[in-house]
């Protein structure tokens, strides 16, 4: 009888979203054994020196995958990590699988009346704050604003990552989708209200080889359900 050797497994490496953290992937990480960095601008002791886009954040994971001699390995990205992932696997070849887990990447029309109801809360806001004399009752009015738009994100970032949201967030990823030349693995809460599940089934069509999973969850599906987060991403890679 002939044994035949064990394939070896491929490195996986976590992209995390928008003001996560390495931290909040702990239980996956553990059990996938896989390389969790944080993305530049979200560690406090490495801030960004200067604005980032999408084709930055590419252009940096291909420096630490070199710099950590990470070959081919799974990318595994949620929401803006998906975002930057799915630019990555178009336009580097330099990975074996994606999995895309609520990501960020396609248009939402809803956010886009969103955003102009804001601009104009915004606009009418910044006329009455002319009236303000105090500072600070004037920047809490400021941040009543942005908050009643659901632009915390914003509102909170420090200037370099004001400008970089802003960079990310006219990154279309419908192009590249079509260009992923690797298999991809979709999971999605049903419930997400951030990336809602129609972008997910969007991207499947878009993905030439791609399978995507539904999970009774909202946005931070690795979190609330991360067993099964963790079963689905060990059943796609081997």
């Amino acid at each position: 009888m002939t044994i035949q050797p064990k394939t070896e497994l491929k490195p996986i490496v976590i992209l995390h979203g928008w003001g996560s953290s390495p931290e909040r992937w702990k239980p996956i990480h553990k059990a996938l054994e896989a390389h969790t960095p944080f993305l530049p601008g979200f560690d406090e002791k490495n801030p960004l020196k200067r604005p980032f886009s999408v084709e930055d954040y590419a252009l940096w994971l291909d420096m630490y995958l070199d710099s950590h001699n990470i070959k081919n390995p799974i990318l595994v990205g949620h929401s803006n990590g998906g975002r930057i992932a799915i630019h990555y696997a178009a336009h580097y070849e330099n990975i074996s699988k994606l999995v895309l887990i609520a990501s960020a990447g396609i248009p939402d029309p809803s956010k886009d009346f969103k955003k102009a109801v804001f601009k104009a809360l915004a606009k009418s806001g910044k006329k009455a704050l002319k009236l303000v004399n105090n500072e600070k009752l004037a920047g809490f009015f400021q941040k009543i604003l942005y908050k009643a738009a659901r632009e915390s994100d914003y509102v909170n970032a420090a200037p370099i990552m004001k400008k970089t949201m802003e960079n990310i967030l006219k990154y279309d990823a419908r192009e590249d989708l079509g260009n992923i030349p690797v298999p991809a693995l979709l999971i999605w809460g049903q419930a997400d209200t951030a990336t809602p599940v129609w972008m997910g089934h969007a991207m499947k069509k878009m993905i030439r080889t791609s399978q995507i999973k539904i999970l009774p969850a909202k946005h931070n599906v690795h979190i609330t359900h991360n067993k099964e987060v963790i079963q689905l991403i060990n059943d796609f890679v081997s």
